[in-house]
């Protein structure tokens, strides 16, 4: 995905002619869509905008994503490192572990801890964890609220921190 420029179809003929392909997009309503044919077209594109400095990002395929599950029952105090040492030795590959917050003006911690797990073999089997620090847990997948992505870094709407090369700041 890349920010649709001013002139869509100069920036096609561009792209392919330097390319030497015949590369098709779709547009979005702030973005175009490139959409190559095999994953080296699909190397080759990613080059040519990092080597442009052409801010994009790429759509990341399901089976590659972060697993993101929900941790209830540990206390609100509990130590997010301690969390993410636990689940590495029980052979998981933890991304990140954020501990929720109350959308209040407080922003008041909640005793629900989110994960993201890298996606491994024996990612399915999270779910059959009962108990973890010693403490009975309920492990849930994690259920987005809906609304446009946020990026956690610049604080603007349409990537994510995942998405770096779309912005700038990021």
């Amino acid at each position: 995905m890349i920010t649709k420029p001013n002139n869509i179809i100069e920036f096609m003929r561009k792209i392919n002619t330097d390319l030497k392909t015949k590369l098709n997009c779709k547009i979005t309503n702030q973005y175009i869509k490139l959409e190559p044919d095999n994953e080296e077209l699909h190397r080759t594109i990613t080059k040519y905008l990092d080597d442009n400095s052409i801010p994009y990002y790429i759509i990341m395929p399901k089976v590659l994503r972060p697993v993101k599950i929900v941790i209830r029952g540990l206390p609100i105090d509990t130590n997010p490192d301690l969390i993410k040492t636990k689940l590495t030795d029980m052979q998981f590959q933890v991304a990140n572990i954020y501990q929720l917050k109350k959308s209040d003006q407080d922003r008041t911690p909640m005793p629900l801890f989110q994960v993201q797990l890298n996606p491994t073999e024996n990612i399915d089997s999270i779910w059959n964890i009962e108990s973890l620090l010693y403490l009975k847990v309920k492990i849930e997948k994690y259920n987005l609220t809906g609304g446009i992505a946020q990026c956690h870094r610049c604080q603007k709407f349409g990537h994510s921190s995942i998405h770096r090369m779309v912005c700038k700041m990021c």
